[in-house]
C-alpha cells in the first residue's frame, strides 16, 4: 500500500513539474469550411479563435485541401474567429458562444480584396452540433445560476433531461447529497462522474452515489452531460456527467452563491384525509442554507491566474410520523410528539485552482480541494425511514480530499498532447448514535416493522482512495481529427463492520420477545482494483456534410484481495482465520468498437441527422465484484434463533430457546 502511495505521490509531482499542463477538458471545438464567392474551397487560410477565456489568448489553424479547418480543446466562453489569406479580406465572426463538450460550426466566404479591409459578422452562435454523435446537454453557469433547484449538484440537475432517473428526486437540496443517475436502461453504477474530465469517484464504487468529495458550485463554469453515443474515451455506456471547472482571468472578479429557506416557507400538506389515516406530523424543512463566495484574477497578468472558493451548506428537515424516543433504553418504544425524528447534512468544500502559461506551448492547472461532510442522522438518507433516531447511522467523513493536476500542450496547429493525474482519499465511516452506549440492546419489531434502541445491523468504515491519470494525443487537419490516449486507476477499499451489544440483536413480535440474532462481528474487508488500463483510438473524417466517427477499445481490469485475517469477536471468541491473497478477480481483456454518423442535412449547419452504435463494458466496482470471491465474504456473518423469554426480563438465556444445542457456543463455532 504504501508503494501505491509513493507511485501515486511521484505521478502527480512529476506532472507539476513538466513542462506542459491543462486547462480543463471540455472537448469543445470550432470547426468549419472556408470558401470563395464563387463556392470553391480555399486551402491555406488562417483561422485564429481568440477569446478572453484562453489564457494563451489565440489559437490557430489552417485550412486544408478541402477548405476545411478544425481547432480542439478548446475552453468555454465566448470567441472572435478571424479568416485571414494574403490577396483576400477578412473576416471577423464575433460573439460564438463555445460551451462545454461542443463542436461549434463557423463557416466563412472570403473575396479578393485589399490586406486592409475586415468585414466583420455579428451573428446568432451555432446551436447545433453537426460532427460528434453524442448526445448531450450542457448546463451553462447562466443556466446553473436560473434553475431553481437547491444544491445544484450533478444529481439535482441531472434528472431533470428527460428520460434520466435517479436515486434521490429532490428540488429544494434537503436530500442526501451523494445521487446516482441513469438513463435507457443503464446502470446506476455505469454513470462516469468526471472533474475537469478526470473519475473522481472514491474507491467504493462508480457514479455519482460514489463521489469522493462534495462539489462546490461555485468552482463549476459548466456541466457537460452526456447520455447516449458515448465515443472511445469512455468506458461505459451510462450517464457522463464533466464538472468543467471555472478559471481565473486577467481581471479580478467575484462570485457569490447562496440560498435559504425554513418552514416559514413552507406550505402544509397534512390534510385531514392524511391525519385520519394515523399520520400526525408533515415532513417540514427547519433550515436549508447555502453559502458559496468565490473570487480569482491574475496573480501574474497572462502568465498566472487563480480561482479560489469556500463553500458552506447546511440543511435539517424534521420526518413526518417519526419522534424521538422518550425511553430509548426501554423494552417499548414511546414516541415524543414534541420532538420530531431530524434529517440533516452538512457539507463544507475549500477549492484553490490555479492555472499557469508557462511559455507559448504549454499550460497548467493545479487544483486542492478539501472537504468536509458531516450526516447525524445517515440511515436517513438510506431509507431506514422505520426506525426512531437513536437507531439509524451516524456519518463524518474524514478524510476527504482530492488533488489534480492536469496537462494540455499544443505543439503545432495539428499536434495536440494532454494529461493528467488525479488523487482522492474519503472514509465516510457510519457509526451508532454517540449518545447510545455500546451495550444499550436494538429492537426489532416484527409486528410494528419498527426498531428502535439502538442501530440493529453492521456499521463501520468506509475508507477507500482513487488514484488516475492519463495522457492522450490528438492529430488535427481541416477535415480529419484523430486522438489516441490511454489512462490507468487505481482504487483501494476498506470496510469494516460492527455490531452493538455485544453482537446481539433483539427481534420482538408486538412487544412480545421472539427471537435473537447474533452477529459474527468484527469484519474487516479489502479490496483493490488493482489496476484498470484503457486504451483508445477515435478518429473524426468530414467529407462534405458527412462526418464519420468511429473509435476502438481496449480494456485490461485485475482486480485483487490482498492477505488478511479475522480475529476473535463478542460471539466469536476463539476466531483466528488467516486467508491468502487472491488475485485475478476479474482479470479482464475487452475490446470495444464504437461506431457514429453525422449528417448536416442542408448544409447550413442547423439540422443533423446522427446515428451510433457501440459496445461498452459494465463499470467495475471492487467491493461488488471482488467480495464474493473474499474468502472472508465468504463466512456466515449472523444467525438467528427463536426466543421465548420465559421470566420475562428480555435478557436471552440458554434455557428460553427452542433449540438450545443452538444457542451460544455451537453457534459460535458455526460462525467461526
Amino acid at each position: 500500500m504504501q508503494r501505491i502511495l509513493r507511485l501515486c505521490a511521484a505521478t502527480v509531482a512529476l506532472l507539476v513539474c513538466l513542462p506542459a499542463a491543462s486547462r480543463a477538458q471540455s472537448g469543445s471545438s470550432i470547426a468549419g469550411v472556408v470558401k470563395d464567392t464563387t463556392g470553391a474551397v480555399m486551402p491555406g487560410v488562417t483561422v485564429e479563435a481568440a477569446s478572453p477565456a484562453l489564457i494563451e489568448k489565440v489559437r490557430t489553424a489552417v485550412t486544408d485541401t478541402a477548405g476545411q479547418y478544425k481547432i480542439v480543446n478548446l475552453v468555454p466562453g465566448t470567441y472572435t474567429v478571424t479568416f485571414t489569406l494574403t490577396g483576400f479580406n477578412t473576416v471577423k465572426r464575433e460573439g460564438i458562444e463555445l460551451t462545454a463538450a461542443f463542436t461549434a460550426n463557423v463557416n466563412a466566404d472570403l473575396k479578393v480584396g485589399s490586406l486592409e479591409e475586415t468585414i466583420t459578422v455579428s451573428g446568432q452562435a451555432p446551436t447545433v452540433d453537426v460532427q460528434n454523435v453524442t448526445q448531450q446537454s450542457v448546463i451553462t453557469r447562466d443556466i446553473l445560476n436560473a434553475i431553481p433547484a437547491g444544491m445544484k449538484s450533478t444529481g439535482q440537475i441531472g434528472v431533470l433531461i428527460p428520460g434520466v432517473t435517479s436515486t434521490s428526486q429532490d428540488v429544494g437540496g434537503t436530500q442526501f447529497s451523494a445521487v446516482g443517475l441513469a438513463i435507457h436502461g443503464s446502470r446506476l453504477n455505469e454513470q462516469a462522474a468526471l472533474y475537469d474530465g478526470m473519475p473522481f469517484n472514491n474507491g467504493q464504487g462508480r457514479g455519482g452515489q460514489f463521489v469522493a468529495i462534495t462539489t462546490n458550485d461555485a468552482t463549476v463554469q459548466e456541466m457537460a452531460i452526456e447520455t447516449a453515443g458515448l465515443n472511445a474515451e469512455a468506458e461505459a455506456g451510462g450517464v457522463k456527467i464533466n464538472l468543467v471547472p471555472r478559471d481565473g482571468g486577467n481581471t479580478f472578479k467575484g462570485l457569490f452563491i447562496g440560498s435559504f429557506t425554513n418552514h416559514s416557507l413552507q406550505s402544509n400538506n397534512l390534510s385531514s384525509g392524511l391525519q385520519a389515516r394515523g399520520l400526525t406530523s408533515s415532513t417540514t424543512v427547519n433550515k436549508a442554507w447555502d453559502v458559496d463566495p468565490a473570487v480569482g484574477g491574475p496573480i501574474v497578468k497572462d502568465k498566472l491566474w487563480f480561482w479560489g472558493s469556500v463553500r458552506a451548506q447546511n440543511t435539517e428537515q424534521t420526518l413526518a410520523g417519526i419522534y424521538f424516543n422518550l425511553t430509548p433504553t426501554g423494552h417499548a418504544y414511546t414516541p415524543d410528539l414534541s420532538r420530531p425524528a431530524l434529517n440533516s447534512e452538512k457539507n463544507e468544500n475549500a477549492s484553490l485552482r490555479l492555472t499557469w502559461q508557462v511559455d507559448a506551448k504549454n499550460k497548467i492547472n493545479i487544483q486542492q480541494q478539501n472537504a468536509g461532510q458531516q450526516r447525524p442522522y445517515y440511515g436517513y438518507s438510506l431509507g431506514q425511514l422505520t426506525n426512531a433516531p437513536e437507531a439509524v447511522w451516524a456519518s463524518k467523513s474524514m478524510p476527504m480530499y482530492q488533488s489534480q493536476a492536469t496537462w494540455n500542450s499544443p505543439r503545432t496547429s495539428k499536434l495536440l498532447l494532454e494529461g493528467g493525474a488525479l488523487f482522492n482519499n474519503k472514509d465516510f465511516p457510519t457509526y451508532p448514535q454517540p449518545d447510545n452506549a455500546p451495550t444499550q440492546v436494538p429492537y426489532v419489531d416484527a409486528g410494528t416493522g419498527f426498531t428502535w434502541g439502538n442501530y440493529p445491523n453492521v456499521w463501520g468504515h468506509n475508507a477507500s482512495h482513487n488514484f488516475n491519470w492519463r495522457f492522450a494525443a490528438s492529430y488535427v487537419t481541416g477535415s480529419h481529427a484523430f486522438k489516441a490516449g490511454v489512462s490507468f486507476m487505481h482504487l483501494w477499499a476498506y470496510t469494516s463492520q460492527d455490531v452493538v451489544n455485544n453482537a446481539t440483536v433483539l427481534g420482538l413480535l408486538n412487544g412480545v420477545p421472539r427471537q435473537v440474532t447474533i452477529f459474527a462481528t468484527p469484519f474487516a474487508f479489502t479490496e483493490l482494483m488493482n489496476q484498470d488500463w484503457g486504451l483508445f483510438a477515435q478518429d473524426q473524417w468530414t467529407l462534405r456534410r458527412v462526418t464519420i466517427n468511429a473509435g476502438v477499445r481496449f480494456d485490461a481490469l485485475n482486480d485483487m484481495v490482498p492477505a488478511q485475517t479475522l480475529g476473535p469477536g463478542p460471539q466469536v471468541p476463539n476466531r483466528n482465520i488467516s486467508f491468502d491473497q487472491v488475485t485475478g478477480i476479474p482479470a479482464w481483456r475487452n475490446t470495444t468498437p464504437r461506431l457514429g454518423v453525422a449528417y448536416d442535412v442542408f448544409g447550413t449547419g442547423k439540422t443533423a441527422l446522427k446515428f451510433a452504435v457501440g459496445k461498452y463494458l459494465e463499470a467495475p466496482n471492487p467491493p461488488t465484484f471482488s467480495r464474493t470471491a473474499n474468502p472472508a465474504g465468504g463466512l456466515v456473518q449472523s444467525a438467528t434463533r427463536t426466543w421465548s423469554d420465559t421470566n420475562g426480563d428480555f435478557i436471552p438465556q440458554a434455557s428460553e430457546f427452542a433449540n438450545r444445542i443452538g444457542y451460544v457456543f455451537p453457534l459460535r463455532r458455526n460462525l467461526a
